[in-house]
Formats: C-alpha cells, structure tokens, sequence
C-alpha cells in the first residue's frame, strides 16, 4: 500500500482526479462495491480493537489529489477509533468538498459523541449509512448522549438515511433532536430493539419524516407497534425478513393474536401514491398454511392500493404450494400483471 501512497502523493499523479469512491477496509472482508476504488490496510488485526490509523493516513495521502472529485466514502471493519484518531479524522473529512455520501460498517466510536461528529463534518452529505456501529463507553458528560451539541448539525441537504446497528434508538433520538431535521426521503431502518422504549422512538421519528417520506425499508423479525399513518407520500414499502406465524385452534382455523404487526401497518397506511411492496417472510415451510394469506390478500383490494404496480412476496417453502396460495389469496393482482413472487433461491416469477 505504502507504493500506492507514494503514487497518489506524487506531483505528476492523474490518477487523483478519477477516484469518486473510496472504500477503506481490511482483508476480512473481500466484498467490494461495484466501480469503487478501495484501499486495503496492510495489517488486518483484530476485528474491533485494532488501531483504526490507516484510515487517517490513507484520507492524508489522497486529500490533495481527491479533495474535489471524492463523493463516496465507505469505511469497513477498520477496528476502533481513539480520541487522536477523532481529532484528525474530523477535519480531514471536512476537506473533501465533493463528499455526498458517507457509509460507516464494523466501526468502534470511543463515544457516541465522536460518531456523531463524524457524520457532521462533511455539510454536503446527502446519503449517509450506518451498520453494526459500536460505541466503546458511555460518555460521562453526556447523561443523554443523544442530545445534539450546538456545534453538530446534520447535513441539511441529507436525503437517504440508513441505519442498522447498536445505539439505533440513541442515533434516532439525535436526529430529530436537532433544531432544523433534514426532510429524508429514503429510509432503512434494521436492528430495532424489541421493549417498548425502542419501538416508541422508531415510531416517532417515522412520525417526525411525516410526509417527506417516499422510500421506506424496515428489517424486522415480528413487530406490533409500526405505525406509518404519518407517512401519506410513502411510495415504496419494503418489509424483510418478517416472521408471520399463527397458531392453530381446535376447530383447524387459524389465531391472529400472534401477528397483527404487519396486518395494522397495511390497514394504517395512507399512502394513495403507494406502488411498490415487498414483503418477505422468514417462516419456516410447515408454518405457511398458518400465514393469513387470505386477510392480506383483502388488505390489498382496498382502493388505497389502486396505484400499486407491484407486489413482491418473498419466503421459504415448496414453490407449488405457495404459488398455489399466492394466486389463491392475490387473484386481482395476478391478473394484473403486476405480483412477483420467489421462492427460496428462484428468481422473480410473475404470477
């Protein structure tokens, strides 16, 4: 690495001008984004607790040539940032004046603090990504760490949010903690915690998007609190890895108690200019007779679904019996053309 330092570093160097994305990673992880540039420190190190320096040097040697055609930075897995590391990396990042998109992966922030003044250094940002982020300690200082300095400000111009990892509520809570709360657009929300406390911040911040929202991911494994009454311009609705799973009476019908959450998000939603859904379902194969196919496929002949133009149904089971019921439970939108449906590993199939 330290040969293409030099050549970055180099007076006659051109190759500066052409680098848009950066991806900064160690060796354990091998999976690169499409037409990315990406820098692998030499020392892979322990996952969490290395020295995260490389990241430091490596933004040092390509500030000069990059500082105005950088847009995309991801760092992956580069262990844990220190109170020096902190100290450098904020202002170095303030320098890439063409920087709109910040992705953060298997990073460990001394402080909540510290993460937060990471993601405000860069005013431009308009995409920002957080995953399997990991705070060292609780910053003695701050008995609500989610309470924004007067000197961290989010990115006004920030359209695309995406977090999935540890302190997720905290990070919520910053957000619409701050005087003025960007307008996202887009949304992707995982890892949310299961007490009462966790579902009321993620329902509130949903509340606080309002009608600003269009594209929403939720990763959830069984919820019965989401409420997207608020969000009237949602246009597409994504919902993965959802467990769906009744139980059966004595009479062979079917108990709902056990699963209202994604029942009451479909009947809750008033979004007349929803058109797209994708539901996928992690039930076990011998659960799906339990799935009430038949009520969902009523909450979708609802005249609020008029402007759909596609259905996607994911989940595991023998692709016969759940065509069967899909085009059982779905007949209106099968015979528009617009369900798609897959099954274990096969690929999309209109139905």
């Amino acid at each position: 690495m330290g040969r293409l330092f030099a050549l970055l570093a180099s007076p006659n160097a051109t190759i500066g001008s052409y680098i848009s994305h950066l991806t900064i990673q160690t060796r354990q992880i091998s999976v690169f984004l499409d037409q990315s540039f990406a820098l692998v420190p030499d020392d892979a190190g322990a996952r969490w607790m290395r020295p995260a320096l490389d990241i430091c040097a490596c933004l040092r040697y390509i500030q000069p040539r990059t500082a105005y055609t950088l847009r995309a930075l991801t760092v992956r897995d580069i262990g844990s940032l220190s109170l020096t590391d902190f100290g450098e990396l904020v202002p170095l990042l303030h320098t890439f004046a063409a920087l709109t998109r910040l992705e953060l992966s298997h990073c460990l922030f001394p402080t909540l603090s510290t993460l937060f003044a990471v993601v405000c250094a860069r005013p431009t940002l308009q995409r920002l990504a957080l995953t399997n982020i990991l705070v060292q300690d609780e910053d003695p200082a701050a008995p609500e760490p989610w309470l924004p300095a007067p000197h961290m400000r989010l990115p006004r111009r920030l359209a695309h949010f995406t977090v999935q990892t540890s302190h997720q509520s905290d990070i919520l809570l910053w957000i619409m903690a701050q005087h003025e709360m960007p307008a996202l657009s887009s949304v992707s929300l995982g890892g949310i915690g299961q007490t009462p406390w966790d579902r009321g911040v993620t329902n509130r911040f949903l509340g606080a998007l309002g009608p600003h929202l269009r594209t929403l991911k939720l990763y959830l494994s069984s919820w019965k609190e989401v409420t997207l009454a608020h969000n009237t311009n949602l246009q597409s609705l994504s919902i993965s890895r959802y467990s769906l799973v009744g139980e059966k009476d004595p009479d062979g019908g079917v108990t709902f108690d056990t699963f209202p959450g994604l029942l009451n998000m479909l009947e809750q939603l008033a979004a007349p200019q929803i058109a797209h859904v994708s539901l996928r379902f992690i039930n076990n194969p011998e659960d799906l007779d339990c799935v009430p196919w038949g009520h969902i496929g009523r909450l979708f002949r609802d005249p609020k679904f008029e402007a759909l133009k596609t259905l996607r149904i994911r989940c595991v089971g023998r692709r016969d019996v759940m065509e069967r019921l899909v085009r059982i439970s779905f007949p209106t939108l099968a015979r528009r053309g617009i369900l798609r449906f897959q099954c274990d590993m096969d690929s999309d199939t209109g139905l």
